[in-house]
């Protein structure tokens, strides 16, 4: 604290007392405003004046409305922690006349500033590597690694880092924080689907939360966007034909479609679909089954009997079962005994025709067995012939 008694008639000075915290000091200026002039006439005060200096810097000056009394004024600085500096002061009154008086004497004071140093910010960090890209379903997985950064005055890394990247359009931001000197930075393919130029930058922060005054960025051009593509396997039980299997694009949505065989039908799907319509949409691999099922056959008829009494001779004849082609003819009577060979030749009419003579006298039975591809499709019901 300083005591500065001035008059226009200018008093001697005493200076005391200064007190810092943190980055500054605060310096307490006191001092009588004059109550005459120097011809000992009453003042009639317009504001005192106080002109300071710290050290060697420029003088700057703080006006000060009249009181009626002592003025006691504050002036704080700025005063890094462990400097030590010395304020100057002088003081002057000027009256409403707009006349000012000359400086009273200097007074100064001398004052450490005893705060600790402030914890300044990480250093500037070094430039980061980028490493080769991972092409995944979405995005480029760029693995960045950095030297870590050493924090002053601790000598120790500094706890975290954050990070922040895009394309240089400024599509795809984003940012995180990491507490390693390494991070791989997911960058999305550009909504183009070309490569296109992308930043990436890194700053180091310390425990205080400070980050360092700059970033290190690094940057380049990103790949295209891949064309993934997924299996779909269409499978089947039953008799009946399906589409659909094939590689598709990530995204490509499928309809597999299930046609039954004659004589079956398609009754369900399973796997990547359920019920009786398929749509598949290709984010993995996968597959479906159609499952058809066979549809039971109805008996045909018995075969139409043409009898002669004479040597108790008859003609066999029967249509096929359905109007489908391929169909062959085995007439067979009593105990499965063959009529001939099987027949294979259709009559005008569209029928099957044997011809049977010679028969034995008594009851028998004939029937059809109806065929494809050697194969035995579906048995008529029986005829019954009476022979004398």
């Amino acid at each position: 604290m300083w005591i500065l008694l001035i008059a226009l008639l200018l008093i001697p000075a005493v200076a005391s007392g200064a007190t810092c915290s943190g980055s500054s000091c605060t310096f307490t200026v006191v001092y009588d405003e004059p109550t005459k002039n120097a011809d000992g006439s009453a003042v009639q005060l317009q504001k005192t004046t106080i002109y300071y200096r710290l050290g060697s810097a420029a003088e700057k000056k703080v006006d000060v409305p009249p009181t009626g009394g002592r003025v006691t004024k504050a002036i704080t600085e700025a005063v890094a922690p462990g400097a030590t500096v010395t304020m100057t002061a002088q003081s002057t009154a000027t009256n409403t006349a707009g006349a000012e008086s000359a400086r009273s004497n200097v007074a100064s004071e001398t004052v450490t500033n005893t705060a600790a140093p402030a914890d300044p910010p990480p250093p500037d960090p070094q430039a980061p590597v980028t490493g080769t890209p991972v092409l995944a379903a979405t995005t480029a997985d760029y693995p960045m690694t950095w030297p870590a950064v050493v924090d002053q005055p601790s000598n120790q890394p500094v706890p975290t880092y954050s990070w922040s990247g895009g394309y240089s359009d400024g599509s795809s931001p984003g940012s995180g924080t990491v507490q390693t000197n390494s991070v791989t930075f997911k960058l999305p393919y550009h909504t183009s689907g070309q490569g296109s130029a992308y930043w990436w930058c890194y700053q180091p922060v310390d425990s205080a939360g400070q980050k360092s005054a700059n970033s290190a960025c690094t940057g380049g051009t990103s790949p295209a966007k891949p064309v993934v593509t997924y299996k779909l396997t269409v499978a089947q039980v039953g008799q009946g034909t399906v589409t659909g299997a094939g590689d598709y694009p990530a995204g490509t949505v499928v309809n597999p479609t299930a046609t039954p065989a004659p004589n079956w039908q398609f009754e369900t799907w399973s796997g990547a679909c359920s019920g009786k319509t398929c749509s598949v949409t290709m984010d993995a691999a996968k597959s479906v089954t159609a499952t058809f099922t066979a549809i039971a056959p109805t008996t045909p008829p018995a075969p139409q009997v043409a009898q002669s009494i004479e040597a108790c001779t008859i003609i066999l004849k029967a249509a096929p079962p359905d109007a489908t082609t391929g169909w062959s003819a085995r007439f067979r009577m009593d105990g499965n005994v063959a009529v001939g060979s099987v027949d294979t030749t259709v009559d005008s009419d569209g029928s099957f025709s044997r011809y049977k003579k010679d028969i034995q006298p008594g009851t028998h039975w004939y029937y059809v067995e109806w065929l494809k591809g050697n194969q035995v499709q579906v048995t008529s019901s029986k005829a019954q012939v009476s022979c004398p």
